[in-house]
């Protein structure tokens, strides 16, 4: 019963840590959102000509950002204006002359703020920085090739830069004709709120483990009494394995850059298939060939790597290769993760060896369980 009330402890604590976490995500993203736009204290240096109100920012958080409208746009404005019609032109916003999705449509004529104002000339607009919802759309992999630019960092310090947005022919990009005096800070992930959701991760699949520790989750059948600990299932844990890095992925992606289609890839459905079949077809032969009530765990490494039980269980190689695979191709999606905020797309080859190596262990499982 103590035992019971700890591992509930455990997975409360870790969902209130996840919750917490997208609150958290929600809260910094609308609470921060820049709706007041407005010409900031102080008055702006020599020759400058864009400027922002915050010197730390996120995406998802709308970037106030000041133009004086008459240096920026000095060359349009000397040509007369013909008639009424408002003279707009749309510019792009670009971080250390990188492009970025985000646009803004300016008057060529606006007068700025007026001339009693330290800022006189300028024009104060929001820039929304909206991150795509779609992985696979061009803002989505333009938004994350920005956010990972300098690989796995909390933040990363850019110039803001402004050019006009360009048209078919123009010259390729780098194209910023302007930039902020200084540099601001880019909050690529909030490191604490990031915890926070990766300890809760943690202990929901810990605590869920625990939970079933002793029931046949992970293990190669029910146990039949409290003394009873069957051994451990290499293609369930596999299963599981698989399973706590899809949703951890899947949620540490749509958290930091807001996408959510596209997220998953073929490569990660084939991996999820080939695991489910694994421990399908591992579960089809231990009921039609079930191992003795007397099996039982000798330890959790020793029971998926080995074949056997008592003084006849000896290390299997198809075991540990199967193993060895799955950590493996485990590192590559972490890794890809980490470093692009992308769900790993693994090539044909590493699919069909990770298939090969279940399928040996399938092969290998009939004459285990005859024995």
């Amino acid at each position: 019963m103590v035992q019971s009330k700890r591992v509930l402890a455990v997975l409360l604590f870790g969902l209130a840590l996840l919750v917490g976490a997208v609150g958290g995500t929600v809260w910094q993203i609308v609470n921060d959102a820049a709706s007041d736009c407005i010409a900031p204290a102080g008055a702006p240096a020599a020759g400058e000509v864009i400027a922002l109100t915050q010197g730390r920012f996120r995406l998802g958080q709308g970037l106030c950002l000041g133009i004086n409208v008459q240096a920026y746009f000095a060359e349009a404005r000397a040509v007369a204006k013909v008639g009424t019609v408002r003279r707009l032109r749309t510019v792009q916003l670009f971080f250390d002359a990188q492009a970025t999705p985000a646009v803004l449509t300016l008057d060529i004529d606006a007068t700025g703020a007026a001339a009693p104002s330290r800022w006189a000339g300028w024009v104060w607009a929001p820039v929304a920085l909206r991150p795509a919802t779609n992985a696979d759309s061009a803002d989505g992999k333009a938004w994350r090739t920005l956010l990972t630019h300098d690989l796995p960092a909390t933040t990363r310090a850019v110039h803001i830069g402004l050019a006009d947005k360009p048209a078919t022919g123009d010259a390729p990009l780098p194209r910023a004709d302007a930039v902020t005096a200084g540099a601001a800070t880019l909050e690529v992930y909030n490191l604490w709120l990031t915890l926070a959701g990766a300890a809760g991760l943690v202990l929901l699949a810990g605590g869920t483990v625990a939970a079933c520790w002793d029931t046949g989750l992970l293990r190669d059948r029910v146990p039949t009494s409290a003394a009873d600990k069957p051994p451990f299932s290499l293609g369930r844990v596999q299963m599981g394995f698989w399973l706590v890095l899809s949703i951890a992925g899947f949620l540490a992606i749509w958290l930091i850059t807001g996408i959510r289609s596209g997220v998953i890839t073929p490569g990660l459905l084939t991996l999820l298939g080939i695991s489910g079949l694994t421990g399908l077809a591992a579960r089809m032969i231990d009921v039609a060939n079930p191992a003795s009530a007397l099996a039982q765990s000798a330890n959790f490494l020793l029971d998926i790597i080995s074949e056997g039980t008592g003084s006849a269980r000896s290390v299997a190689v198809h075991r540990i290769q199967m193993l060895a695979w799955t950590a493996i191709l485990g590192m590559i999606f972490v890794w890809t993760l980490i470093s692009s905020f992308a769900i790993a797309d693994f090539d044909s080859n590493l699919l069909l060896l990770a298939g090969i190596s279940s399928g040996t262990y399938i092969g290998f499982k009939f004459p285990e369980k005859q024995d």
